[in-house]
């Protein structure tokens, strides 16, 4: 009797060897995350965030006693869990580190779902070596920012639609995809709304294309699902100022002082243009979504599209890369694309490249001299005023903000907010006040304003450290 040996499944096998590697480059990756963004440093960005959860932690009302023309996302996701684990920098900062490797998770996710129509495994070596460009690429970029909270519900609120689209469509999944969606609005209002009108308008594309009852139901289930999160905000705040702060301010005044050039723009739109047309051949619906959802997102940042935006708005060209690389071995401008992709990644990486060079030499909280002179002789009120951009000092003093505004620059808050800002100032005078002009010549500040003259005319100064100057209160004579 012949006897019958069961062969190994080696399907199982590679299956086994894919999930340990898969393993040790989310722990390499994770490790390197933490490694590039392990230094504090006093950010503008970062600031703006603790400077919001910090007025919260102090009981200040968020629109009512303190200004802000972002949504309450950021501000209340770090005072919570300020409140659980107590009030320290690294809280914030591993939050911030978790939603980054979500996102750069969220674009593997995204791959996986559309490998299958590229015949392209979805543990291709290439989305790997997107997923480490992605992450090294913000080295640079501030970690405890909304964007990065709104980019990991974005990329998460994209995967989940996808998803829904290719199994015709699940309406459980697409309900998530709007939850998500809701989610990131509720960080940062115009991406959160530029996710919804692509969903929106691709939903009614093809709804329209199709004729199909399952469509018109995915709209009014993605509808609803995005809204519920966002009139949550109606509960806590009234829809006249949520509207003045959040969509009438931004629309009128942050233009007047965000407008960069836009060869950085025009030249990520050329490079899209161009994966549209070597990935011209797949028809397939989440393919086509990606095509228009990054078009939308890079149009999305229109007044502000300097490098650092740009790189938070490119997920789904690092999500297509495998299948661009791949392409482009049988264009027949193989030549040329392949330039272009190797211009394209150095253009997201370089500004990490020289950031890192100097890696070693940035300064901590620790370095900033003048915080010890401010803790040493600033002590005689608990307030402080730190400006015209230098919110992050009053989480770093522990100080409080005599006025509602975290920053005022010209030409951006108005005259109105100045003055304001000047008659709190003259009932809570704090004993010093923090000046850094250096930060706000790029905008064209003014320092002929109520603020600045009512400093000049009460303070002299006393301490300067690099740009900042510490002015402190003039004694009665």
């Amino acid at each position: 009797m012949l006897k019958i040996t069961t062969p190994i499944n080696s399907n199982n096998k590679i299956l086994s060897s894919l999930n340990i590697y898969r393993l040790f480059f989310w722990i390499f990756l994770s490790l390197l995350t933490v490694l590039l963004h392990s230094k504090h440093y006093i950010d503008i960005d970062e600031g703006h965030v603790l400077d919001g959860a910090w007025n919260l932690l102090n009981g200040k009302k968020l629109y009512f006693d303190f200004f802000e023309f972002t949504p309450p996302g950021a501000y209340y996701l770090v005072l919570w869990l300020w409140q659980i684990f107590g009030v320290n920098y690294l809280v914030a900062k591993i939050a911030s580190l978790a939603a980054l490797l979500l996102a750069a998770l969220g674009i593997y996710k995204i791959w996986s779902a559309v490998s299958r129509y590229f015949n392209i495994s979805r543990d291709s070596v290439s989305i790997y070596l997107s997923i480490f460009i992605f992450i090294i690429s913000t080295t640079h970029l501030p970690t405890i920012s909304y964007h990065t909270f709104n980019l990991a519900f974005t990329v998460w609120a994209v995967y989940f639609f996808i998803k829904a689209l290719s199994i015709q469509p699940n309406k459980n999944i697409i309900f998530f995809s709007g939850l998500l969606t809701g989610a990131a609005a509720l960080f940062m209002q115009n991406k959160g709304g530029a996710l919804f009108l692509t969903l929106f308008l691709f939903t009614l594309f093809l709804l329209i294309k199709e004729r199909k009852k399952i469509w018109l139901q995915s709209l009014l289930i993605l509808s609803v699902a995005t809204t519920l999160p966002i009139i949550t905000l109606a509960a806590f705040w009234p829809v006249g100022l949520l509207f003045k702060n959040l969509i009438a301010f931004p629309i009128f005044n942050y233009t007047k002082v965000a407008m960069v050039p836009f060869y950085l723009l025009f030249f990520f739109i050329i490079v899209w243009t161009g994966v549209i047309w070597l990935l011209r051949k797949k028809t397939a619906t989440a393919i086509q979504f990606l095509f228009f959802w990054q078009f939308i997102l890079l149009f999305s940042i229109y007044s502000l599209a300097d490098h650092a935006h740009l790189l938070l708005a490119i997920f789904p060209l690092l999500a297509l890369l495998p299948a661009v690389l791949n392409e482009i071995k049988t264009s027949i401008y193989k030549n040329y694309f392949f330039i272009l992709t190797v211009v394209t990644i150095f253009i997201i990486v370089y500004p990490a490249l020289v950031f890192l060079n100097n890696f070693k030499n940035l300064p901590t909280a620790k370095d900033y001299k003048f915080l010890d002179y401010i803790a040493a002789n600033c002590d005689k009120t608990e307030y402080l005023y730190a400006g015209p951009f230098m919110c992050g000092i009053y989480f770093e003093t522990r100080k409080i903000n005599p006025t509602p505004y975290g920053w005022l620059i010209t030409n951006h808050h108005t005259d109105d907010q100045f003055t304001d800002a000047k008659e709190k100032l003259e009932i809570n005078t704090p004993a010093c006040a923090i000046l850094n002009y250096q930060l706000v010549k790029k905008y064209g500040y003014n320092i002929d304003n109520p603020v600045d003259n009512f400093i000049k005319e009460n303070y002299y100064l006393a301490y300067t450290s690099n740009d900042v100057m510490v002015y402190k209160k003039n004694q009665p004579q």
